[in-house]
Parts: C-alpha cells; sequence; structure tokens
C-alpha cells in the first residue's frame, strides 16, 4: 500500500517501524502520547530513534488536546479579570475584551458545560525545523524557532477557543496554555492556516527526494 497506518507508536519496535516505512516512499500515519508537536522529538528519542531518522522520515507533527465546551444556553459573558488577562497575555497580542464563564443550567445538567473542543496545532518539518534537529537543539529551542516564524500553535488555538466565547481562560490555560510556558521571544504575528483538497493531496504523494520524507505523526 502507498499509505499504512500505524495505530500507535509506544515501544522501541513500533517507533523504528513508524520511521523505516517512510524510507520505503509510503505515507506513515501514527500517534503519539506527548504534550505538543516539538516534544515528539524527545519522546522519539526515548524510542531509540535517532535525530537523523526524524529529520529525515518525518513531515509534520500534529498535536491535540481536548478542553470542555462552555453551554451555549447558559455561558456567562463578561469583561475579562486582570488574571485572566495576564494569563493570555503572554500568548497573544490582541486580548480579547469578554470572556465567558460556567453558569449552569437544566439542559447541562447544571454543569456549565457541553462537550468538549478540540484545540490543535501542525508543525510542519521544513528544512529550518529539520537543520535545528540535525543539530540536536533541545525540543524547548525548536519551538521557540516556531514561535519566531508565526507558526500556528496550540496555545494560539486555545486563545481563539477563548476570544470566541467556547472555552473559559481557566480551562485554557490549566490543559494547554500552563504546558507551554512562555515564549522566550516577541510572539510573530500568526495567521491561521488553510490547506485546500488539491494542497492536501500534493502533500501525501510519495516525495521524489532520494530519502521520502512522509512520516505523519498525531499525538
Amino acid at each position: 500500500p502507498d499509505i499504512l497506518f500505524l495505530g500507535e507508536i509506544r515501544d522501541p519496535f513500533s517507533a523504528k517501524a513508524s520511521m523505516d516505512f517512510p524510507c520505503w516512499r509510503h505515507l506513515t500515519i501514527s500517534t503519539l502520547h506527548t504534550s505538543n508537536a516539538t516534544s515528539a522529538i524527545f519522546r522519539l528519542e526515548r524510542l531509540g530513534i535517532t535525530r537523523t531518522m526524524m529529520a529525515e522520515s518525518i513531515l509534520c507533527v500534529v498535536a491535540q488536546r481536548l478542553v470542555k465546551r462552555l453551554c451555549p444556553h447558559c455561558k456567562e459573558i463578561a469583561p475579562i479579570t486582570e488574571t485572566e488577562a495576564e494569563r493570555l497575555a503572554p500568548f497573544t497580542r490582541q486580548l480579547p475584551r469578554e470572556v465567558a464563564r460556567p453558569a449552569g443550567c437544566p439542559r447541562c445538567n447544571q454543569s456549565g458545560y457541553a462537550g468538549r473542543e478540540g484545540v490543535y496545532e501542525i508543525v510542519k518539518f521544513d528544512a529550518g525545523i529539520a537543520e535545528l534537529i540535525h543539530s540536536n537543539k533541545p525540543a524547548a529551542a525548536i519551538r521557540e524557532f516556531a514561535y519566531k516564524r508565526g507558526d500556528y500553535l496550540i496555545s494560539h488555538h486555545a486563545v481563539e477557543k477563548v476570544s470566541q466565547l467556547l472555552i473559559t481562560v481557566d480551562d485554557a490555560y490549566q490543559k494547554v496554555l500552563a504546558d507551554e510556558g512562555t515564549p522566550q521571544s516577541e510572539v510573530a504575528p500568526v495567521s491561521r492556516p488553510t490547506v485546500s483538497v488539491q494542497q492536501a493531496k500534493e502533500t501525501a504523494k510519495p516525495a521524489k527526494q532520494e530519502v521520502s520524507t512522509a512520516a505523519i505523526l498525531l499525538v
């Protein structure tokens, strides 16, 4: 097959298999447990994958978190507090004027929440990231590089969900932002990425280089 799905990378054997398949010019999709896209590098190292193999085999890493979605029928909307603003400020240039908080009603069984909201990021392993991986830079330095170049990271998406009044500042901070830490540099302007169906098809085509970079990890 041209596309292989490996359920989960959980041990050195499955980690090596997920890196070997792309070298045979197969698009490989797998999952991995880690906190964000760039920390997948550290996780794979612990499973015995070399930096060179990662740089030559990984196309991109998609990270996701699930955060409680506020009930649309009873959520309370109020001006953002100073504490909430301080929590969001390191991750955005535009603080929302209003935020939502849980209330409780019969439709949500007085919980204030209804379902969950996905928060995502996609880090493409292009030449810049590959060079940092080859140079044995730590995952934190690679993530800082992504901030500087304006990647749309999971912290940006979490702040966007807060601005859309879908999740609370507290939940965004506890589930996403607290693990991100404060960026060491000024956050570059970001724009939400858009990918057309044709672009997705082009990305999935086998690479024409001598070594195919065609592994996608979902973390």
